[in-house]
């Protein structure tokens, strides 16, 4: 897939396992985590790899997330990231947002229900 060109350069788009631990390196201004085209089916990890050396990532760079469930299922926000779990309910979609603070990715709000 083609990098999409934003106001902030090229937006880096991952897809996420529907289940157990997928790995990213991040290394643009602003990253798209797909949850939602393949829904969870159970509980999942997001783990974070940067340089923080490399100068196309820096403060402020955003990561935004949509996932969708297909049961009561957790999001587990590990290396790189300082959030709490995200929790999804059956059949529903939530997307949330994170800044790049220089050392890790923070929650801009609490995940969003969009359906």
């Amino acid at each position: 897939m083609p990098n999409i060109k934003s106001p902030f350069g090229a937006t880096d788009v991952f897809v996420l396992a529907p289940t157990g631990t997928t790995s990213l390196n991040i290394i643009n201004g602003q990253t798209l985590i797909d949850g939602a085209t393949t829904q969870l089916t159970a509980a999942a990890t997001i783990n974070l790899t940067f340089n923080t050396l490399d100068t196309r990532l820096s403060i402020g760079a955003e990561i935004l997330l949509k996932v969708a469930t297909t049961g009561i299922t957790t999001v587990t926000f590990g290396t790189g990231f300082i959030a709490p779990v995200l929790t999804g309910v059956t059949g529903k979609t939530f997307s949330v947002s994170f800044y790049y603070d220089g050392v890790n990715f923070l929650p801009k709000s609490a995940p969003y229900q969009i359906n």
